[in-house]
């Protein structure tokens, strides 16, 4: 294994690799790893073999430089044609880095140490039409639609960069009452210029009498959708506006012709979170996450965490959960 540097014949590779590999997800696809570029941190490839590479955002300098795959702990990992048979050990030795963390969300690494942490993301299947899948709704979640309809709850797509202020302090606002840390602006704007013209991404609104209470970003390819972003103002949660736009996306994304839609990671403790993605007929699905703490990197966490403890209580984390 090897370290690629970020140029045009590594992109142009690593372009053609996902093209044809058959695990790869969004976050994976060459649009995403642009996005990303608007984000501080440098983009290296890990070379596996000659069908397989994965990509790394990396952090910091010295003893405290780390390396994601990828980034917010989306679904990263190997982007390959074959399955290679490698460890994250041997991952981590030829990154030459102190701290490495490394999403396995296609079961692709060899966990020789046993070391991985296992997660659940919940994934709808979209085969057979929107009959079938709406037949898997509970009865609850279907109540919840038709009061969303009855309380004139309206979901429309936004088509106008412009109207990206609102859509983020919507999903800043959610990010603030979970005590993490929104997504920042420039990411949103990214996601915007460069996966919506390719039909990658798609941003909603759930407005009431014209205002606007909640918001979602679904992204897509490979036939499969991914409920990223979340935004509401929890004073309006009661007129269903979630459900709502979740059962939207759910019939535009078949409309288009994809065969999955997930919903995206819970955690275990968050069983309001899983049983309402669990009323839409979303199944769990287990997947993998490697981490390697370096010692520098591991005590700067620690003093933070201190440092947050007896502080005013300021986020300490991401809007998906991690600490970067």
């Amino acid at each position: 294994m090897r370290v690629l540097e970020d140029n045009q014949e590594t992109r142009e590779r690593y372009s053609r690799i996902y093209k044809t590999s058959e695990t790869a997800t969004v976050y994976q696809s060459p649009e995403w790893l642009r996005v990303l570029e608007s984000l501080r941190g440098e983009l290296i490839f890990l070379e596996i073999d000659e069908n397989s590479l994965i990509p790394f955002i990396c952090k910091g300098r010295g003893r405290l430089k780390r390396c994601y795959s990828l980034s917010f702990d989306t679904y990263g990992g190997p982007v390959s044609r074959s399955s290679p048979n490698v460890s994250f050990e041997e991952v981590v030795h030829a990154l030459k880095i102190p701290s490495v963390r490394m999403v396995d969300f296609s079961h692709i690494m060899v966990d020789r140490s046993n070391s991985a942490i296992e997660f659940h993301a919940h994934i709808m299947d979209l085969t057979g039409g929107i009959e079938r899948v709406t037949k898997a709704y509970t009865k609850k979640n279907r109540e919840a639609l038709r009061q969303s309809a009855r309380r004139g709850i309206q979901i429309e797509k936004m088509n106008d960069p412009k109207l990206l202020p609102v859509f983020y302090a919507l999903v800043s606002h959610a990010a603030r009452r979970h005590r993490t840390v929104p997504h920042p602006m420039p990411l949103l704007r990214q996601i915007y210029k460069i996966m919506v013209p390719k039909n990658m991404a798609s941003f909603y609104f759930a407005r009431h009498e014209n205002k606007a209470v909640a918001c979602n970003l679904i992204l897509r390819d490979k036939k499969t959708a991914y409920d990223w972003l979340l935004g509401y103002k929890e004073e309006f949660l009661q007129l269903r506006p979630a459900n709502a736009l979740i059962d939207r996306a759910v019939r535009n994304e078949i409309d288009i012709g994809c065969e999955a839609f997930n919903l995206g990671t819970s955690p275990f403790e968050h069983r309001g979170i899983i049983k309402f993605k669990e009323s839409f007929g979303a199944k769990p699905y287990p997947y993998r996450v490697f981490f390697k703490a370096g010692l520098s990197y591991s005590v700067m966490r620690k003093l933070k965490s201190r440092a947050l403890r007896l502080g005013p209580g300021k986020p300490a984390k991401n809007s998906n959960g991690v600490d970067e």
